[in-house]
């Protein structure tokens, strides 16, 4: 935290890029993120209904 500090107030220009490059890798993983949880559930909810070939 205090080196974040430091760098906005040091050198603010490196704080914005490094802002928008943590911005934009936390908005891919929660994409991804969210794509293996449904078809996780996907699957869950298929093996529960009994349909076959799931296994």
């Amino acid at each position: 935290m205090v080196a974040v500090v430091w760098l906005a107030t040091q050198n603010p220009v490196a704080f914005g890029v490094a802002l928008v490059v943590m911005l934009v890798v936390s908005v891919l993983l929660l994409v991804v993120l969210f794509k293996f949880l449904r078809a996780v559930l996907s699957r869950v909810s298929r093996l529960f209904l009994g349909f076959p070939g799931v296994a």
